[in-house]
């Protein structure tokens, strides 16, 4: 039985925790075959060790905990945009991973190391492997941001030779892949391989169209989410449909400047902002809604979506699905058959799009329909687990 360790920025720090929960439901497919240990930043009030599920997790401590806050609540990248002084804590963060990972490996001696994102946690398993000899396969897979957003010269050159250095690599959707093998990466050496979504115990549908009602946004309030051009599209929406609700689930940087444009718009009777929940509660709002937008950008610093599992989950809680029209959100959306795709940055496209589900039943509930089907068979953790088991038993 191969004996894996899985680096990570984003995993879940306590029981029903609001953060991003697909590395920890990989980590739970793995764990069918594999040992699997898990390394990922602590947080204040988080265990520093703790085994849950048959996954052994490790939090590295790289600061005093009330002022570990580079990763969780929005990512690395969210979290230095948002405070410049949290770039102070990248050369701790990267040395204590380090340190951990140096520590870790050399007592349990992995046969894989899984990397999640090329940067910093590609990196470092890289490095470890190069001055200590160690004979660990390395699988890298990039979820995005980390391919996207680092697009100065020294940060493309560091991510094509981490890629290169790598035993395989792997990205969540077609349009990244294309991108590795234009930045020199071989084609041989990548595949598509997304993450899943639990589509048979919680992002299930329970609520038929008849019982729904409004419109629904879930994500991070950052720039790449394009949450202002859903607000302004709602301006156009609500002349048409008064009555017409958006529940927005989500916390972020941008809460309050988006709080101030539905005053400014006189939409606070239309639209509500929920904050965080904890992630079991997510299908519980999505099956209140008829209507699940994904109005996202390519943000000014090239950041995008890697794929938008949150258009899968809404598509298997039975939403009929509105998505900005970008490469990777195509993997997911097929327009006018699985969902609408609308222009990004548009919120004239997007209030046509909407409207066009609201005023035609029949249309919201066949797309609805077949989105669920699509995904169902593509997106679930099965599925995907299966996929990962094998690309790391052929390492």
């Amino acid at each position: 039985m191969k004996n894996i360790l899985v680096l990570a920025s984003t995993y879940p720090r306590w029981k029903d925790d609001s953060e991003p929960a697909f590395v920890e439901s990989l980590c739970r497919e793995l764990g069918r075959e594999f040992l699997v240990h898990v390394l990922v930043p602590h947080y204040k009030n988080a265990a520093i060790y703790e085994k849950n599920n048959n996954i052994v997790i490790h939090r590295f401590r790289y600061f005093f905990p009330r002022f570990e806050c580079l990763a969780y609540q929005g990512g690395i990248l969210s979290n230095l945009k948002k405070n410049r002084l949290n770039y102070l804590l990248v050369p701790l963060f990267i040395t204590f991973q380090f340190i951990s990972l140096y520590i870790l490996n050399k007592k349990f001696k992995y046969d894989v190391v899984h990397a999640h994102w090329l940067i910093p946690q590609g990196l470092l398993a890289v490095i470890i492997k190069l001055i200590s000899n160690n004979k660990y396969k390395i699988l890298v897979t990039s979820h995005g941001g980390d391919l996207y957003a680092l697009n100065g010269k020294l940060f493309r050159m560091l991510k094509l030779w981490i890629a290169k250095k790598a035993d395989y690599m792997t990205v969540v959707s077609n349009a990244m892949k294309e991108y590795c093998i234009n930045m020199g990466i071989k084609e041989d050496k990548i595949t598509v391989c997304s993450m899943g979504v639990d589509l048979r115990n919680t992002f299930v549908k329970h609520n038929s169209c008849d019982e729904r009602d409004g419109i629904i946004f879930v994500g991070r309030l950052v720039e790449k989410k394009g949450v202002v051009y859903l607000i302004n599209a709602m301006e156009t929406v609500v002349k048409k449909f008064p009555s017409v609700s958006l529940c927005i689930i989500g916390d972020g940087p941008d809460r309050k400047s988006l709080e101030h444009l539905v005053s400014n718009r006189n939409l606070n009777q239309n639209v509500t902002f929920i904050g965080s929940v904890p992630n079991h509660d997510v299908p519980v709002y999505l099956n209140k809604a008829n209507i699940a937008v994904m109005p996202s950008i390519v943000s000014r610093d090239g950041d995008q979506e890697g794929l938008g599992l949150v258009a899968v989950e809404a598509m298997g809680c039975g939403c009929a699905v509105v998505a900005s029209d970008l490469p990777a959100v195509r993997d997911v959306i097929t327009d006018g058959i699985t969902g609408i795709m609308a222009k990004p940055a548009s919120s004239d496209s997007l209030a046509e799009s909407i409207i066009k589900l609201l005023v035609d039943d029949d249309l919201a509930e066949s797309i609805a329909r077949q989105g669920h089907d699509y995904v169902m068979v593509k997106f679930d953790w099965s599925n995907i687990g299966n996929r990962y088991r094998t690309i790391i038993e052929n390492l």
